[in-house]
């Protein structure tokens, strides 16, 4: 259902209804983001500081009041991203079904018979879906967060066998540890040059968007692999401090192609790193020719040295998704290669 903004006017169904006055306050105007879950007890900035009680000509104080509240509102709209909570939601959501399958409502958590129910709702998890503790501690930090959103006291707090169970479950969902065998570079080099073949094949039979995918998933990897960088420093992140963009990588053709990665996770600073790649490795993988065809299809897209160098979603249509159309005449290599 739609509801207009008490102060913009915008008729939206991101809106957050004040507990208090019961007016409703549009996240833009909150200056939260889009997707940010503040359902449950959220109090708007003019109650949070009783502006009606404060006395006429106070009026400077009472606005530096509220953008000192909408500042921390703000602040505490960063806390959890929008999709944990909607993780958490929908975790609670199970929970309840699975209470309501048995005729008993055991949230919130506020008592022992609720917390005892709690206690046999993750024993169901383990015996029935096979759960590890992993996956059973993810319900948990659901159930906490939820309770402390509604100002309530910590269920294991004030119930600590609930620890216990987590504890003993632990130690019986333990599964046997199995070592992870990494990806070897003949691995790799066999898989890319399958790739190769089934571009080549794909753009002769006249199916480019099927082609530039494939192309993506190759520089993906050599990226991945000869570049050793995690997904994340690959990726551009949401909020642009992770990731990598076009500008980033420049080649030298015949020689080496050069990426630049701004920020990465263990580089508090962000001061960088310049990682070179050969033109073509000892085993034969063609590293720049990938990279050089990969940022011509880019450039011939519309794409613009600001954005992100891999997109998730790759092309359709004939275009990168997300991008405009193509630009007449673009060069597709960067001005200082």
């Amino acid at each position: 259902e739609r509801k207009a903004c008490c102060r913009c006017a915008q008729h939206t169904t991101a809106y957050l209804r004040c507990m208090e006055c019961g007016m409703n306050f549009c996240r833009q105007c909150l200056g939260l983001e889009k997707g940010a879950l503040w359902d449950i007890s959220f109090s708007c900035p003019a109650c949070l500081i009783e502006s009606s009680k404060w006395p006429s000509g106070e009026e400077e104080r009472v606005r530096e009041e509220m953008e000192l509240v909408q500042s921390a509102l703000q602040t505490l709209g960063h806390l959890l991203k929008p999709s944990t909570w909607l993780r958490y939601h929908r975790h609670v959501g199970e929970f309840l079904r699975w209470c309501e399958e048995r005729r008993m409502m055991c949230f919130p958590v506020t008592t022992l018979r609720d917390a005892w129910g709690v206690a046999r709702f993750f024993e169901w998890l383990r015996a029935k879906k096979g759960a590890s503790w992993a996956y059973i501690a993810h319900y948990k930090d659901a159930l906490r967060s939820l309770c402390w959103a509604r100002g309530l006291t910590d269920p294991w707090e004030a119930f600590p066998f609930l620890h216990d169970i987590g504890e003993g479950l632990k130690k019986r969902s333990r599964a046997t540890p199995v070592r992870k065998e990494g990806a070897s570079a003949t691995m790799i080099t066999v898989l890319l040059r399958f790739w190769e073949d089934s571009e080549k094949a794909y753009r002769a039979q006249g199916k480019h968007e099927r082609a530039d995918q494939v192309l993506r998933h190759q520089v993906s990897v050599i990226l991945g692999f000869f570049a050793m960088k995690r997904k994340s420093e690959i990726f551009l992140a949401a909020d642009g401090r992770l990731g990598l963009r076009v500008g980033h990588v420049a080649v030298v053709p015949g020689s080496h192609v050069r990426l630049f990665v701004a920020a990465q996770k263990n580089d508090p600073y962000n001061d960088g790193d310049m990682v070179p790649l050969a033109w073509v490795t000892q085993s034969g993988v063609r590293i720049g020719k990938t990279v050089q065809q990969y940022l011509q299809r880019l450039y011939d897209s519309g794409v613009q040295l600001t954005d992100a160098l891999i997109c998730k979603t790759g092309w359709t249509n004939g275009r990168y998704v997300g991008f405009v159309a193509p630009a007449a005449g673009k060069s597709f290599m960067p001005d200082d290669c």
